[in-house]
């Protein structure tokens, strides 16, 4: 008694799985299991068949091997432990009846291999039509699965009946569009857009399903990220360091601070105290291990420059302070918006090449800048470009101090050294600790000299006297709203935040990137924000990130935002008792530690690395560097981004297109011809693959050079060219320019007798085509799973034709394809 069938799991209650094949012995074939009504199957050496039907022609049959794949497609069976062939019955109703062969099968054990073929006619058909399938069987479980109707929603195929796909198959059609509500498109549509702001996709979904004291928790970390690594620091590794960077950049601070509270035509108090109150407010708030926060060079002179053109400084000094504490409370302002409406997208405009051209556009700049100190210049060009420095060194040639020279030459020289022999001799720990402690001791050790001999009076220039006290500390006083001036102090302000967000982020960006971590731009716009907002009620000015600080907080071996506290408490200490300290800090030596940090951030091996990979990418890097050598920071980040921008916008104007092939052993996979030299092309078959997403600035193009590629392909074989087939699985999306573009180059190809396919198209650019009615006027026929899908029916439709060639499909090497 023949065992039972059993159900199979699936969805098609049509679809029964018989039990398992009796093992066949080598060299013997079995004999065909019988087809569904009327239809034939044939299995050789376990391989089973399988049979497909239609309602259309309920007497047709099509038997495959057991591995579950319809095809269209002419493939031939290699390595067969037996042959079996049906004929199923037709609907003039010809007896169906299966033979099978042995053959000379390979194999071991219980495993055996074979191969079957099926012939299926019906008088219903035009002509008849054969399609053999490649597959190999295994002797422990042949199966025939019988698939039963299909599904009278599918449109109606151009091609026999016999190759037609189930609903949902994994081979031939591609899923059909499900239904989607208006409110899943619209909330698929504006994602992207979502993304944007909250690039985590759900902001709330750390709070989910915890209770309230913890909810509180991760909000305050979140909002003071100080939270999240203070209870990690460790302080055997991460303490010793903060110290000395913390320690050796309060040291620095001083005399810069007083050049440019100059700058921005304020008392030396009010930089210090930039310097003290700001840099605490970050530490908390901000995301930077690295970044100290300070008064700089560019917004000291922006505020001096546009603020003076509103008030004379020397005319009416009240006015104009107060008029910089609120154009500081404008900034702060500003940016506190920004990151609350979380603009810290913006940050990733800031990509490597822009880094490395930003961090040795600076270095450069700024140790060039540092000749008027150790050339002991009174008198020096506000600007940062390179040629009106070089310009200042010979204009002001008079002001020279050979002293100066030679004192700040010779800490320089230290510092280089000392820095080579940590390059060469990495583990010994004098060496690490002769480098770390080199910009403290160069300090301490030149104000001991110059103070000992007297030589602030005899051609060495010194810091001078500073004044002390924190009285006057609370400017809310100081902010002056009125509609005479509060235009021109807001517009001031917002020119400010942009340059103060441009140059901060960059730097704080470039160090992240040097220690392998990431900063949160909405975070360290908030941090800004506070910080300046804070800083405008507390006498201080706009407050931004260093580089010259930050390098040299580097270098001295800081780990963590604890140097930021250690500066403000030794500031702190400057401004109540310590300023007399300072007096005779000579200039030449703090430009020789600047400059020293500055030129060791140079990177050569990185844009030498961009050089090999992408030339685009070191296009970028060299004009963020010049524009920053021979403008300033701002311009070289502008520039940098605006290139980026550009090269986005050409790879978009002109979308790269690979031409594709199969591999010979692998004939379901298609690929670049170029990177697989051994795949081979298709007869009268042109696969591409579109490798960009597809806008308005590229869409022409495309059409015009997928039908290049057709008309080359044609030249070169000499014979016509029957079907396109477009691989979209890079293509992730697509606007109505360009899907019209592909409208046109369908029907361009119709004109020619070419047949456009695509496959492996995305969820996203499906509904748009179905939207526009193009799946309709292509055919949704013709819409793939995958490229080597397409090729398959493609060639079954060609063999379905009367000039078709019955032969195996023609092969051509790709050597010899020249398009």
């Amino acid at each position: 008694m023949a065992a039972p069938f059993h159900r199979a799991h699936s969805a098609d209650e049509n679809r029964v799985v018989s039990p398992p094949a009796a093992p066949t012995p080598r060299g013997e074939g079995q004999p065909g299991a019988p087809g569904g009504r009327g239809g034939g199957g044939g299995g050789g050496g376990g391989a089973a068949g399988r049979i497909a039907h239609s309602p259309s022609y309920p007497n047709s049959g099509y038997a495959t091997n057991g591995d579950g794949n319809l095809g269209g497609s002419r493939r031939s069976l290699e390595g067969g432990g037996g042959s079996s062939k049906a004929l199923s019955r037709s609907s003039s109703g010809a007896v169906a009846n299966a033979d099978a062969t042995g053959g000379n099968g390979e194999g071991s054990g219980k495993h055996w291999s074979g191969t079957s073929s099926a012939l299926s006619a019906s008088s219903e058909t035009p002509r008849a039509w054969a399609s053999q399938l490649s597959a190999s069987g295994d002797n422990s479980g042949g199966a025939i699965l019988e698939l039963g109707d299909y599904n009278d929603q599918m449109a109606t195929s151009p091609y026999p009946e016999a190759i037609k796909e189930e609903e949902g198959s994994v081979e031939g059609r591609n899923v059909p569009m499900p239904d989607v509500t208006l409110e899943e498109e619209l909330s698929e549509s504006l994602m992207p857009l979502k993304w944007v702001f909250f690039p985590e996709a759900d902001p709330i979904q750390q709070f989910r399903g915890k209770p309230w004291r913890e909810k509180i928790w991760v909000f305050l970390k979140g909002v003071f990220p100080i939270l999240e690594w203070l209870p990690k620091y460790d302080l055997r590794y991460y303490l010793l360091g903060d110290i000395i960077g913390g320690v050796s950049i309060a040291i620095m601070s001083v005399p810069q601070d007083v050049s440019y509270a100059k700058y921005a035509n304020l008392p030396a108090e009010f930089a210090l105290r930039t310097s003290f109150i700001p840099p605490l407010l970050y530490a908390i708030q901000g995301s930077s291990k690295h970044l100290v926060i300070a008064p700089v060079s560019v917004v000291s002179q922006l505020l001096g420059t546009t603020l003076s053109g509103i008030v004379d400084p020397s005319a009416d000094p009240a006015l104009y302070t107060s008029l910089a504490v609120t154009a500081t409370f404008f900034c702060g302002i500003f940016q506190l918006i920004m990151g609350l409406c979380r603009f810290g997208f913006l940050v990733d405009f800031l990509n490597q090449p822009t880094i490395v051209g930003f961090l040795s556009g600076c270095s450069l700049t700024i140790a060039i800048q540092q000749l008027k100190l150790i050339l002991g210049y009174k008198d020096f060009t506000l600007s940062t470009s390179i040629v009106n420095i070089i310009a200042a060194i010979v204009q002001y040639s008079s002001q020279f101090q050979w002293k100066a020279f030679v004192m700040g030459m010779s800490f320089f020289l230290y510092l280089t050294t000392v820095r080579a022999l940590v390059y060469l001799k990495p583990k010994n720990k004098v060496f690490y600790y002769l480098n770390a402690l080199g910009p403290l001791t160069s300090i301490v050790i030149s104000t001991i000299i110059v103070s000992v001999a007297g030589l602030s009076t005899k051609g060495i220039p010194t810091i001078g006297k500073i004044g002390t006290g924190l009285h006057g500390a609370s400017s809310i006083s100081y902010l002056n709203f009125s509609s005479e001036f509060v235009a021109d102090v807001a517009t001031v302000g917002f020119i400010a935040c942009l340059v103060c967000l441009a140059e901060s982020v960059g730097i704080a960006r470039t160090f992240a990137s040097l220690y392998g971590y990431h900063i949160d731009g909405n975070k360290e716009m908030v941090a800004f924000g506070s910080m300046n907002l804070v800083g405008s009620f507390t006498s201080c000015y706009v407050a931004t990130g260093s580089f010259s600080r930050t390098a040299v907080n580097m270098l001295a071996g800081a780990r963590t935002a604890v140097t930021q506290v250690i500066m403000s408490g030794l500031i702190l200490l400057v401004l109540l008792v310590a300023a007399p300290l300072f007096k005779n800090v000579p200039n030449c030596v703090v430009g020789a530690v600047i400059a020293n940090a500055a030129l060791n951030l140079l990177d050569f091996h990185a844009a030498w690395s961009l050089w090999k990979v992408d030339k685009m990418d070191f296009l970028v890097m060299s004009g963020c560097f010049l524009a920053i050598l021979f403008g300033s920071p701002e311009i070289g980040l502008l520039v940098a981004i605006l290139l980026s921008l550009i090269k986005i916008l050409l790879r978009s104007l002109r979308p790269h297109i690979r031409l594709l092939g199969l591999l010979p052993n692998a004939a379901a996979t298609a690929v670049s011809v170029l990177q697989f030299p051994n795949s081979t092309l298709c007869e009268g078959i042109v696969m591409l693959r579109i490798e960009s997403p597809l806008y308005f600035p590229g869409a022409n193009f495309v059409r015009q050079r997928v039908k290049k590629l057709c008309d080359a392909y044609a030249r070169g074989y000499q014979q016509p060219v029957k079907h396109c087939v477009l691989d979209l699985s890079v293509m992730h999306d697509i606007d109505v320019t360009a899907i019209e573009a592909m409208r046109d180059l369908h029907r361009d190809l119709t004109q020619t007798g070419i047949q456009l396919c695509l496959a492996s198209a995305n969820r996203d650019v499906l509904r748009k085509m179905f939207d526009a009615q193009l799946l309709a006027e292509i055919g949704e026929q013709w819409l793939f799973v995958t490229p080597a899908d397409a090729v398959k029916l493609c060639r079954a439709v060609a063999l379905s034709q009367p000039a078709a060639k019955e032969s195996e499909q023609l092969l051509t090497s790709v050597e010899t394809y020249d398009i």
